[in-house]
């Protein structure tokens, strides 16, 4: 991926999506079914680290944001995904020097 790229990736479990500093560009989150979620988006590789965002789904509807400015991530991209959600999506860009 070069430096200009911004990557996503969508996955249906919790996980650790960067392990270095990245910048988070935005996130979609979709429930199961007419349930309620939420994923939580922490600085880090794991949920001990600081959490940086809550993203909610209201019954049976998907949400998503998406930041004017990317977000600086320095530990890490780390998204936890709660048992009534079906998926995510995070929209992020690896840091180099």
């Amino acid at each position: 991926m070069s430096d200009k790229e911004v990557a996503y990736d969508r996955r249906t479990a919790s996980a650790i999506i960067h392990k270095n500093a990245c910048h988070l560009y935005g996130a979609i989150v979709s429930p199961k079914g007419d349930k309620k979620s939420y994923i939580d988006i922490y600085d880090g590789e794991n949920t001990s680290q600081e959490k940086v965002l809550k993203l909610r789904t209201n019954t049976g509807t998907g949400n998503h944001i998406v930041f004017a400015k990317p977000v600086l991530m320095r530990r890490g991209l780390y998204v936890y995904l709660h048992t009534d959600a079906e998926e995510f999506t995070v929209f992020w860009q690896t840091i180099t020097d």
